[in-house]
């Protein structure tokens, strides 16, 4: 019987990503996040299919029982592997445009009610209300934003961009999994009046990185200026607007370099437990329950 060797079954099949899966498993389990491989979820546009994510890990950081509040994060790998890199271009976001409601976490409580003055109220984004976006600035977010992501491919000595398989391949397949991975997640209500919950109901805050782990180079093109710049970089963040049937709003998800994967998640770990002292430190404000709205001007970035 023909077979191959082992060098060349261990070239197959790292050719094909699944040592690279393999290996993003070790490192969330490294880092204590109980990864689950080929995590199986239901297709939001045909509910008798089964889709596959490669690999699920979820870590709480804290867990009030009293309070039936809870901090968590989860992280939704999906890898690919690619011997051309990955380019980003974008542009650093205005600061009005921080703290934006970005379905990417799951949050219990997504808006809160802030005065306009003389009886006038503006539902806001809880993570620009509660000033969570002030920890995306404390660990590192320079506010770039990828609109485009795209392989680079060499032909003919010409570098040539092209971005097919990147959304229906990569980033619909995760802006499904984060949907489902929040499907559990009762939303609770915050008028003027106070907060309406169910006494047995549990607030989450469950930060969610949806992820790209990639074994090619990360390039971004900064278009934030007349004269772009190129970098190279671990990971980037890229934003994209879906409004489908079933898919409704603003959705972000990074791209990380497998080398720099177990750094991105000590990182982002370390940022959820910024967030859960935050809330340890006040956590009546984080149900709502001491919840006094100000005046909407003192949101200014």
């Amino acid at each position: 019987m023909n077979k191959p060797s082992d060098s060349e079954l261990l070239d197959a099949v790292e050719r094909a990503g699944w040592l690279l899966e393999q290996r993003a498993y070790r490192i969330l389990d490294a880092a204590n996040c109980h990864p689950r491989a080929s995590w199986a979820f239901e297709d939001l546009d045909d509910r008798s299919k089964s889709r596959e994510l490669d690999v699920f890990g979820f870590r709480q950081l804290l867990r009030d029982d009293k309070r039936r509040l809870t901090v968590a994060a989860k992280f939704l790998v999906e890898c690919k592997q690619s011997k051309t890199p990955f380019a980003a271009i974008g542009q650093h976001l205005p600061p009005w445009q921080a703290g934006a409601a970005i379905k990417r976490h799951g949050l219990s409580i997504r808006e809160f009610p802030f005065s306009r003055g003389e009886g006038s109220y503006s539902m806001v984004p809880s993570w620009r209300a509660l000033r969570l976006v002030d920890i995306d600035r404390r660990f590192g977010d320079d506010g770039f934003r990828a609109s485009q992501v795209t392989k680079l491919e060499q032909r003919s000595k010409t570098w040539e961009a092209d971005n097919a398989g990147i959304f229906n391949g990569l980033v619909l397949p995760l802006a499904k999994a984060v949907t489902h991975a929040h499907r559990d997640i009762r939303e609770q209500r915050v008028s003027t009046a106070g907060i309406s919950r169910d006494p047995h109901s549990w607030i989450h805050y469950d930060i969610t990185f949806p992820v790209v782990v990639t074994s090619a180079p990360l390039l971004v093109v900064d278009a934030t200026s007349e004269e772009p710049t190129v970098s190279e970089c671990k990971w980037f963040s890229a934003r994209r607007e879906l409004d489908s049937l079933n898919l409704k709003g603003l959705f972000e998800i990074d791209f990380v370099s497998i080398d720099g994967f177990d750094e991105y998640v000590s990182s982002r770990l370390s940022y959820v437990s910024a967030i859960a002292d935050q809330v340890r430190a006040n956590p009546s404000l984080y149900t709502a329950e001491a919840w006094e709205s100000p005046d909407y001007d003192s949101l200014a970035p």
